[in-house]
């Protein structure tokens, strides 16, 4: 399993969000959050606080990357008006 901080930096960067506002946002230092995004180890109530920190996309896109599963998009099939 890829280690969270790390996926954590990744998801960062790709969404052009700063740790520092996440950091603000979960109620953690930013040396905190800096030492995370290096590998740091994470505890839960940590994990759970950023991940309700970062907007949905950026979440979604963490807890994938960190399942090691590859997210599949399904388009909900539309309904015929009657």
């Amino acid at each position: 399993m890829p280690n969270p901080g790390l996926a954590l930096d990744a998801i960062l960067k790709r969404f052009g969000i700063t740790g520092a506002s996440i950091a603000r946002r979960a109620g953690i230092t930013q040396q905190t959050m800096n030492r995370y995004r290096h590998g740091g180890n994470m505890n839960l109530d940590t994990f759970q606080r950023i991940s309700q920190a970062l907007p949905d996309a950026a979440a979604i896109a963490w807890y994938v990357s960190i399942s090691g599963k590859e997210l599949v998009y399904v388009k909900p099939i539309e309904s015929k008006p009657t």
